[in-house]
């Protein structure tokens, strides 16, 4: 929908089941929209999430890497200033500390990084046998 701070990101279809495990959890920032495709009878929604800014990151912490090649160089950041001012120097996040007062979110979104989900959540949707998950071991851990 926009790329812009602090916009939505439209990323999902998703079903009454994903919606449930959200709404189980008490996980508020995300938001659904219901809609209606033709020829499935099921519920549906758009899954929508708000982009987080980059103040949500412990940089002192928090490690990048740029791929040259067969090559990983891992690159740090001191703070939010100097990630911005070099931010096309690197191409993902390798290990993503966050600050405190983001410790128990569930969901974030990064506008350069993509969607991020709790081990909770991404537990609670196993058990609720969602298919269709796809999980990356690009980045080491999210911690908290």
């Amino acid at each position: 929908m926009s790329n812009s701070p602090h916009f939505f990101g439209l990323r999902f279809i998703v079903s009454e089941k994903f919606k449930e495990v959200f709404e189980d959890l008490g996980i508020k920032d995300s938001y659904f929209k219901q809609i209606h495709l033709r020829k499935f009878d099921s519920n549906l929604y758009l899954f929508l999430n708000p982009i987080t800014d980059y103040h949500v990151i412990d940089f002192e912490k928090s490690r990048f890497f740029k791929q040259v090649g067969i090559e990983r160089k891992t690159l740090k950041f001191n703070d939010m200033e100097d990630f911005i001012k070099n931010k096309d120097s690197y191409d993902l996040v390798e290990e993503c500390f966050l600050n405190d007062d983001f410790k128990n979110d569930d969901v974030i979104y990064l506008r350069s990084n993509g969607l991020f989900f709790s081990e909770r959540l991404l537990k609670a949707l196993e058990d609720k046998n969602i298919i269709g998950l796809a999980t990356s071991n690009l980045i080491t851990a999210i911690s908290r």
